[in-house]
């Protein structure tokens, strides 16, 4: 994405080890744990919030950005089609240069960007919470009394 020339923020403890490490695009800030409430704060100002599934799994990573109302721009994982309802609520991309094609779409398109990241927000926080994903498991392990 930023060899691309789109801005890209990264907070993490990680040292950068991408071969792109001198971009002018590329904004590292070394974060030493934060607080639930920073992170929310860090995702909801991102125009786009990304998660890449790299054994075609989903963490955390939808929930929170959805959670916090900023659009998901992902790669293919295997329940998007269940969790959310794709390129209403959430935007998947099947290639590398399709994310870029989509951040640079999105970046710029800040109405339909926003109606998307409204709808995955609202999806997430009606369906989507803690509460919701517990009771789920509760119900798959078959545990009773709770």
């Amino acid at each position: 994405l930023a060899d691309a020339g789109l801005e890209v923020h990264a907070f993490s403890l990680a040292p950068i080890t991408w071969p792109t490490q001198n971009n002018k695009f590329i904004y590292h800030q070394v974060l030493n744990k934060i607080t639930y409430d920073e992170y929310s704060n860090i995702l909801n100002k991102a125009k786009i919030g990304f998660h890449h599934s790299w054994m075609g799994d989903i963490t955390f990573r939808p929930f929170e950005v959805t959670g916090c109302g900023s659009l998901l721009l992902t790669d293919k994982f295997d329940s998007e089609f269940t969790l959310w309802d794709v390129n209403k609520e959430i935007v998947v991309y099947n290639s590398e240069k399709e994310m870029v094609e989509l951040a640079k779409y999105y970046v710029n398109s800040e109405v339909e960007r926003n109606e998307i990241a409204l709808k995955g927000n609202i999806k997430t926080s009606k369906i989507h919470k803690w509460s919701d994903r517990l009771l789920k498991l509760v119900s798959l392990i078959g545990v009773s009394n709770i």
